[in-house]
C-alpha cells in the first residue's frame, strides 16, 4: 500500500467512525475523499441530518452489502494523524506478509486448551442454540461459573479457571438470582470471577463493536484487573444483532467478523447464545454456524435437557450430556423464591444418588417426616431444628436447601393448600413422603 492510499484510508477510517458515532466527520477528513468512498460518506452523513443515527445504521448497512470493504475500515481503531512530521517519516515499515514457513513452524506453535474439557476450546468460539425456555443460557452459565471459580463441571469434566464477560443483552433481571442459586448450591460465598454488561452490544455497526473493545479494555485497566479475559459470552445472538436479517449470508458475514474481532482482541472465546427456527435447526444463514469451533444444540423433554454436539472442530464430538434443573430455595422465610440451578440428570452422577450418597441431615429429615407421616411447612422445620446431626443443630438455611433438594429427588412430596380468608388468600404447604419411601 502507498504512502497515498494508506493517507486516504486513514481519512476514510476516521470519518466512518465519526458518522456512525452519530457526529459530523472532520471537513479534513471529508475534503481528502473522492470517488465512491465521498459518495458513501455523504450518503451517511445525509442520514444522519434526515433521521439521526439509527438512520446511518441502516444506510450503512446497505451500502456494506455491496461494499465490504466499508465494514473491514469501520472494524479498524482510527488512528491520528501524526503531528510536526512528515507523512513519510511518520509511516512505520509493515510487518512481512504471505510469508513461507516449514512444518516445525506449526510444530511449535502453540496449542489450544479445553475450557471445558471435551467441550469448549480456550480459544475460538461457539454457539448453543435451542428453542426458548430449554435452558440454553442456564447451561452456559452454569458452565462460566464453574471457569470461574475453577470448579470441575458436570460428570467431573476439568475447567480453565479464569475471568469471564458476560453480555446480557436479555434476561439480565436472571442473572442474579440463578448465579446466587449456584452459589448458595455450590456451597461458594465469594463474588464468582464474572463481570456483566447489561447493555445490547450491536453486533452488525462497527463502530459500536470498536466503542465495546476500548470501554471493555479501559474499564479493565481502571479496575486493575490484568487477567486475561478466558471467555465472552454473547446472550443473544438475537439481541445483539438489532435489525439484522439473520437470513442474509453478508448480513451474517458481518456479525461473525465482528465476533472474530472482539475474539482475536482478547485472545479469548466468544461464547454465542442463540435460537433455533421451526424446524429445530439453528436460526438463520449458515455462516454462522460455519464460523464456530463448537456447535451445541440445546433441547428439554419434560424435565430433561440435552446437550447434542452437532460440530466440533478439531475434535472427536461429544457424547450427548443430560441434565435437569432443580429449584433452589434463595430465602429461608419464601419457599416460593426459588431459581434453576443445572445439575446431572443422573443423580448419582451428582453424587445425590443412592440412599448411600445422602448426607447426614437429608438422612435426619427423611426419618422426621417418616415418623410423622405429613407436616406442614412450619411443623416439619420446628421439628428438624430440634435434631442435631455431628454435634450442630439443623439451621433454618439446612433445612429448606436439603428438603428442597429432597422434593426434586421425588423422595419428599410438596403440596401446597390455598385457603381463603376474608382479608386475604393464604397457602399452607404440606410435606409428605412419596409412596415409593413411605
Amino acid at each position: 500500500m502507498s504512502i497515498h492510499e494508506r493517507d486516504l484510508e486513514g481519512h476514510l477510517t476516521r470519518a466512518l467512525h465519526e458518522v456512525l458515532a452519530g457526529r459530523e466527520p472532520g471537513s479534513d477528513d471529508l475534503a481528502a475523499l473522492t470517488g465512491e468512498a465521498r459518495a458513501c460518506l455523504d450518503a451517511l452523513v445525509n442520514a444522519l441530518h434526515t433521521d439521526g443515527v439509527q438512520a446511518v445504521y441502516k444506510a450503512f448497512t446497505a451500502l456494506v452489502k455491496d461494499r465490504p470493504w466499508l465494514g473491514t475500515l469501520a472494524s479498524q481503531s482510527p488512528e491520528p494523524i501524526a503531528e510536526g512530521k512528515d507523512t513519510q517519516e511518520a509511516a512505520e515499515p509493515e510487518e512481512p506478509r504471505y510469508q513461507l514457513h516449514r512444518l516445525d513452524y506449526f510444530k511449535n506453535l502453540p496449542k489450544r486448551e479445553w475450557n471445558i474439557e471435551g467441550i469448549l476450546r480456550d480459544k475460538g468460539s461457539s454457539v448453543f442454540f435451542g428453542d426458548g425456555g430449554c435452558g440454553k443460557s442456564a447451561v452456559v452459565l452454569s458452565m462460566m461459573l464453574h471457569k470461574a471459580y475453577g470448579l470441575d463441571w458436570i460428570g467431573g469434566r476439568k475447567v480453565k479457571q479464569g475471568l469471564v464477560v458476560w453480555v446480557a443483552a436479555e434476561g439480565e433481571d436472571e442473572i442474579y438470582p440463578r448465579a446466587y442459586a449456584w452459589m448458595l448450591h455450590h456451597g461458594m460465598r465469594e463474588d464468582p470471577n464474572i463481570l456483566y454488561i447489561d447493555e445490547v452490544v450491536p453486533l452488525n455497526n462497527p463502530a459500536e463493536v470498536s466503542l465495546f473493545l476500548e470501554r471493555l479494555q479501559q474499564q479493565l485497566k481502571d479496575m486493575q484487573i490484568a487477567e486475561p479475559i478466558s471467555s465472552i459470552v454473547i446472550d443473544t445472538y438475537a439481541e445483539c444483532s438489532p435489525g439484522a436479517d439473520e437470513n442474509d449470508t453478508k448480513e451474517a458475514k458481518i456479525l461473525t467478523a465482528a465476533i472474530h474481532h472482539i475474539r482475536k482482541t482478547f485472545d479469548t472465546h466468544v461464547a454465542i447464545i442463540h435460537h433455533t427456527n421451526s424446524g429445530g435447526r439453528m436460526r438463520g444463514s449458515t455462516v454462522l454456524r460455519d464460523y464456530v469451533n463448537t456447535a451445541v444444540k440445546v433441547s428439554k423433554d419434560g424435565g430433561m435437557i440435552t446437550l447434542h454436539c452437532d460440530k466440533q472442530r478439531g475434535a472427536p464430538e461429544f457424547d450427548d450430556i443430560r441434565l435437569r434443573m432443580v429449584s433452589h430455595l434463595l430465602s429461608e422465610h419464601d419457599p416460593n423464591d426459588t431459581a434453576p440451578v443445572v445439575v446431572a440428570a443422573d443423580i448419582d452422577e451428582a453424587g445425590r444418588g443412592s440412599a448411600d450418597t445422602l448426607g447426614a441431615v437429608q438422612q435426619a429429615i427423611l426419618e422426621i417426616l417418616g415418623t410423622h407421616q405429613r407436616l406442614t411447612s412450619g411443623d416439619f422445620l420446628r421439628k428438624c431444628k430440634l435434631v442435631e446431626v455431628n454435634g450442630t443443630f439443623i439451621s433454618d438455611r439446612a433445612f429448606y436447601r436439603q428438603v428442597n433438594t429432597l422434593v426434586e429427588q421425588g423422595r419428599i412430596a410438596k403440596e401446597v393448600e390455598e385457603e381463603e380468608s376474608t382479608k386475604r388468600k393464604k397457602s399452607r404447604v404440606w410435606y409428605s413422603l412419596t409412596p415409593s419411601l413411605s
